[in-house]
């Protein structure tokens, strides 16, 4: 019998080590590469892909390199029609595409010349064959991504992803009524990041569509009335735009953003007297002519000169003192502003109107 311990070995040299290892390197490089490039299979509808019907949009869209609306709306209506079946995969294309490794090539190939990062095949190496831009197909599904709330409001509570809780903000905004609940849990939650995310995903929301998040908006105002009157600034002045561009419940929002016209913040002071404009409120930025702060006469003067120069012509009485500022719309012409505080000591020595 063969005593297989005592055999002698063959020594291998340190360059056949090398060179055994380099070849394992390249067989693990290259396995990975074929399973990073290789297509991912999408949904398709009328013989199109998921990517197709996008590109299809994008290109006609507002803005887009051929714009046309009866294309934009029929690519449109081809992504609802695949609906639900697009959300497994959009959901795992939202966690790909907000990985820091990925991030991390992206942002490395924006060193390359402009023709090679801008091309298409180069961004579908780099996110699997896809093609389309999950946030906005989310938008452009609406309701029909409500089933994939429950995992967006998961991937919203990231703390170590921050870039997946915004775009997820960002999706559950769009979804609208069924994305409400999440969004207001968050705003209740001004500690974490994704109270932050959700303010300034409302914010852009806001300044497209009226009411932000659907026909249960109203939900919304309590926890943004609290958030305007945060310590902290950048919350405070992005749940006043929110609350200025929603224009609702205004017995709880026109108090509150009252109040913010005295905030110690200049933004905060600002932010405020352009959601009351919008509120219709111009009344109010009148009163703060006359209040004691400077700051503050100084903000309501420049906001209604910009948003509301009629609101400051007062035809019931003739003010005893005035302020001329310059319209921009006229150029030509000045505007009256009333010396509130200066009238309404006039009348208090003068006898009352019969």
């Amino acid at each position: 019998m063969i005593d297989l311990a005592h055999r002698s070995r063959v020594p291998v040299s340190p360059r056949r080590r090398i060179t055994s290892a380099a070849a394992l390197c390249c067989v693990a490089i290259i396995l990975s590469l074929i399973w990073f490039i290789r297509p991912e299979a999408e949904p398709r509808y009328n013989g199109r892909s998921l990517s197709e019907w996008f590109l299809l949009w994008e290109d006609s869209a507002e803005d887009g390199a051929h714009e046309s609306p009866v294309r934009a709306e029929e690519a449109a209506q081809a992504i609802r029609q695949i609906g639900t079946n697009s959300l497994p995969l959009l959901l795992n294309q939202l966690r790909r595409e907000t990985s820091p490794a990925h991030q991390t090539l992206v942002a490395l190939s924006t060193f390359l010349p402009r023709s090679i990062y801008q091309n298409r095949f180069l961004a579908s190496l780099l996110n699997r064959g896809h093609l389309f831009a999950t946030t906005s197909t989310f938008v452009i599904l609406g309701p029909q991504a409500s089933p994939a709330v429950s995992e967006l409001n998961a991937f919203m509570y990231s703390t170590q992803n921050l870039a997946l809780a915004s775009s997820a903000t960002y999706c559950l905004v769009a979804v609208g009524d069924q994305g409400l609940p999440s969004l207001i849990a968050a705003l209740e939650k001004p500690q974490l990041p994704c109270c932050r995310a959700a303010l300034s995903r409302l914010a852009w929301f806001g300044a497209t569509r009226h009411p932000p998040l659907g026909t249960n908006a109203a939900a919304a105002i309590p926890p943004l009335a609290r958030l305007a009157a945060s310590k902290d600034p950048e919350l405070a002045v992005l749940a006043i735009k929110v609350l200025g561009r929603m224009r609702i419940e205004p017995q709880i929002a026109v108090p509150t953003l009252t109040s913010s016209l005295r905030s110690s913040d200049k933004a905060t002071r600002y932010a405020a007297a352009g959601a009351l404009i919008n509120y219709g409120e111009a009344s109010k930025l009148v009163e703060a002519l006359a209040d004691d702060e400077e700051s503050v006469r100084a903000t309501a003067a420049h906001c209604l000169r910009l948003w509301a120069p009629d609101a400051i012509t007062n035809r019931d009485f003739v003010p005893s003192g005035t302020n001329s500022l310059p319209v921009p719309a006229s150029g030509n012409q000045s505007l009256q502003i009333p010396d509130v505080r200066a009238q309404a000591e006039s009348q208090q020595n003068s006898p009352p109107r019969p």
